[in-house]
């Protein structure tokens, strides 16, 4: 049986891992249920608590990054991106060195209903430009992850699971790759996201059993997304399952179906819109042309692509 474990309990003992005095930890009155009380024990001087104001913690973090330092905020998923998602949008149009950690991610907060469920959150983060979005499986992913975090300039989101995830012996982190964990076959490919761990694995292990083999992918990078590997498994197996916590609307689903859509399949599917990055001032009209969203563009694509 394999060993499983809750990443949330890792968070403030990776953290007070890091030896760099410009890490400053940002609490929102939740540090017994993120476990951020671990890096407080270690280093009280860097830890603030911000009491039950999501957007003031993230301002102040955003603060913090522009005087120097690295903060990392450290909440539910749905009280970093949901409740202070202006602040944080803010902080990536200015390329700031702000970290999130969002724990409880999808409906991990079972209990606490619909309001502390974080469903949202990856469609949220990688929706903003500059943004990078971790989703670690493992202690190891996490652990990397962080430190990551803490070493790359500009803001960096890692969603971590409250619920028990499988410890698989996961390769080292690479931003922008994901771990393939098993290839047996062309059959199927199951990609996961990383709290859904434990029901992916079981589910291959389940089709191995019956002589399906497949392909079972950790999606830990989801922004920079690994849309290349996408596309070799799309070109061999049967089906493609992807397995996630969250809304199927902007988080690995979409992740997925964006790598696949303008690829050579029955059906092309192509943008028009405002592409990856921030708009400049002008008239709606000018926008528009700068954007492409134009009568005319929207033909030439059109016949471009047929």
């Amino acid at each position: 049986m394999m060993d499983s474990t809750s990443l949330r309990d890792l968070i403030g003992k990776d953290l007070a891992k890091i030896n760099d005095d410009r890490i400053v930890v940002i609490d929102g009155d939740i540090a017994k249920s993120t476990k951020t009380t671990d890096f407080k024990a270690v280093h009280p001087e860097r830890f603030v608590e911000c009491g039950i104001s999501e957007t003031s913690a993230m301002s102040i973090g955003y603060g913090l990054a522009l005087e120097g330092r690295t903060p990392f905020v450290v909440n539910f998923c749905i009280l970093t991106l949901g409740n202070a998602w202006t602040q944080v949008r803010m902080a990536c149009y200015a390329n700031a060195n702000l970290k999130i950690i969002g724990t409880h991610p999808g409906i991990d907060n079972g209990q606490d209903g619909a309001s502390h469920h974080g469903n949202e959150d990856l469609a949220l983060a990688r929706v903003l430009p500059n943004m990078r979005v971790l989703d670690p499986s493992t202690p190891e992913q996490l652990e990397e992850a962080i430190n990551f975090a803490a070493s790359v300039k500009g803001p960096v989101y890692i969603r971590v699971p409250r619920d028990k995830t499988y410890c698989y012996g996961s390769k080292p982190l690479e931003v922008g790759k994901e771990d393939v964990v098993y290839d047996t076959g062309d059959d199927f490919a199951i990609l996961y996201e990383g709290s859904c761990s434990r029901a992916s694995f079981d589910a291959f292990n389940a089709l191995e059993e019956k002589g399906i083999h497949g392909k079972l992918v950790n999606c830990v990078s989801i922004k920079p997304f690994d849309c290349d590997l996408v596309r070799r498994t799309a070109e061999k197996v049967k089906v493609i399952v992807t397995v996630e916590n969250h809304t199927v609307i902007g988080g690995l689903y979409g992740c997925v179906s964006e790598a696949l859509a303008s690829a050579a399949y029955k059906a092309k599917v192509i943008a028009v819109g405002i592409d990856d990055r921030f708009s400049m001032s002008g008239t709606a009209d000018e926008l528009k042309r700068e954007f492409g969203i134009t009568a005319e563009n929207i033909a030439k694509t059109v016949l471009n692509n047929i």
